[in-house]
């Protein structure tokens, strides 16, 4: 019991200290897949840009300041067709229904550096803790789960003059993807699809970000494949290479990302693109997404499709979006049912609380042309899911 009970205690004295200063923005420009201190592009507030340019400290921190955020995640979802408690199925974080879940407790600690070392740490837990990212939803076989409460840990070096290149060294968070572990970071609540099927979550290796220009920045990944600490031996060698391009231009961010991965499956390649547009007074941010991959699954190829497309409007402390979705996965291979197409549509309502404390309400339906969803209490025995999910999410920094 000692654990629940410090969480809610970590999770209430968060919202003691969370009615602080008004908030000033929409929530911080982030990166797919990645967070908004590590490598991010120059895009314009409140939207979810690449992941490229090494990013300026928030809030005027000077380079060599240490940037602390804790976050703490709770949420209670009631699921219309599934009300004995049966795992949500599609659902990457916030797959339990009927009672109270903290997915995330989360510290971040990171340090630029100036032309020198740095590091990113990010630490977290969650109850349960199966409901985690750091569990490897995304993963398929048995995971390695030896950092499980280590979201990212890595040191970076910044070298260069004329143009800062970080190079960073340990775990981290996968280029590939338009939504974030984060649910601030997101415009809405649950994850898509694409999210919780079409990507990985993180990668163990090296990555550096080249600036080309103000407006055109290349990421390269070389690590041990699809969320793995090591290769399993199967492989020689790093067996994982990303490039992600990001070219912004006033209102207008694009992502290119390629991943070509030697996985226990054969060798397996993922397309992934975002385009991005936010209105000069950051009040209207839409946004657009395709992953498409395919593997050789031991000879019987595979391939998955995700789609999503994203607008939201802010005024104030409040905003509302909404996501449309489709996920394709012809041969079951990322979802575990064959022929299965997956139909997503949600809306999510958000109220700021002072600088620290956001609160979401939101209603998700999800179709599907196959058995795929539970329904009392018995899964893979409904094609239709509704859920309403509150959601609170405290932040410290």
């Amino acid at each position: 019991m000692r654990a629940p009970v410090l969480l809610v205690f970590l999770m209430l004295s968060g919202w003691h200290l969370a009615i602080a200063e008004p908030m000033t923005d929409f929530g911080p420009a982030v990166a797919p897949a990645e967070d908004p201190s590590v490598l991010v592009a120059e895009a314009p507030e409140g939207t979810q840009s690449a992941e490229a340019t090494p990013a300026d400290p928030a809030d005027g921190a000077k380079e060599d300041d240490y940037l602390v955020t804790a976050t703490v995640d709770s949420y209670y979802a009631y699921a219309l067709s599934n009300p004995a408690g049966t795992a949500l199925a599609g659902r990457a974080v916030d797959n339990v229904a009927g009672t109270f879940q903290i997915p995330m407790v989360q510290l971040d600690v990171q340090k630029p550096g100036d032309h020198d070392f740095g590091f990113g740490a990010k630490i977290q837990a969650g109850i349960p803790f199966d409901n985690n990212i750091a569990t490897f939803l995304h993963y398929m076989g048995e995971p390695d789960r030896s950092t499980r409460f280590v979201q990212e840990l890595y040191l970076r070096y910044r070298a260069g003059h004329t143009k800062e290149v970080d190079i960073d060294l340990g775990k981290f968070n996968t280029c590939l993807g338009f939504e974030v572990n984060e649910a601030r970071d997101n415009y809405n609540y649950s994850r898509s699809f694409s999210y919780a099927y079409g990507v990985p979550a993180f990668h163990f290796g090296v990555r550096a970000a080249y600036p080309w220009s103000d407006e055109f920045t290349t990421l390269v990944t070389l690590g041990n494949g699809w969320d793995r600490i090591t290769n399993g031996g199967f492989v020689n060698g790093p067996h994982c290479l990303g490039i992600s391009n990001t070219w912004t231009k006033d209102e207008w961010t694009a992502i290119a990302n390629w991943m070509g991965s030697a996985e226990p499956t054969g060798f397996r390649n993922t397309i992934d693109g975002s385009l991005i547009w936010d209105s000069d007074d950051g009040d209207i941010n839409l946004a657009a997404n395709l992953v498409y991959g395919w593997d050789p699954n031991g000879g019987a190829p595979a391939t998955w499709l995700g789609t999503a497309g994203y607008a939201r409007y802010n005024w104030d402390d409040d905003s509302v979006a909404v996501r449309g979705e489709v996920f394709q996965d012809p041969q079951g291979f990322r979802t575990g049912t064959a022929n299965n197409t997956v139909f997503g549509i949600t809306g999510t309502y958000e109220h700021r609380f002072g600088h620290s404390l956001t609160a979401r309400a939101e209603w998700r339906t999800d179709f599907s042309n196959q058995a795929f969803f539970p329904r009392n209490g018995v899964a893979g025995a409904g094609n239709v899911q509704n859920t309403f999910t509150v959601g609170l999410i405290t932040y410290l920094n």
